[in-house]
């Protein structure tokens, strides 16, 4: 062989031993457990985000979810920090 046909296998060699160190570890079982136990997981624990939403609720009028729409300014954004911190100091420092 000429020395561009050796460099041409090597590449070959090189991209094949590349290309199987980037099959990750378990490979698709692995994918099925943790996809599994994330499941099983989330089943588990969703009466407690339940229990949080009635909780946030009963204790406070205002939304559950607070979302800030990309097409408002940044200074809405702050009105809210600013109005959450007066309301802070209004319930006196330790939330009394």
């Amino acid at each position: 062989m000429n020395g561009t046909a050796e460099r041409l296998a090597e590449t070959v060699h090189a991209e094949e031993r590349d290309a199987q160190a980037r099959v990750p570890v378990g490979g698709r079982a692995k994918r099925l457990v943790d996809l599994t136990v994330s499941l099983v997981a989330l089943v588990a624990i969703w009466p407690l985000f339940v229990m949080i939403v009635v909780i946030m609720k009963l204790t406070d009028p205002g939304p559950v979810f607070f979302a800030h729409g990309r097409g408002q300014a940044p200074a809405d954004a702050e009105a809210v920090l600013l109005a959450a911190i007066d309301s802070f100091h209004a319930q006196g420092a330790h939330g009394r």
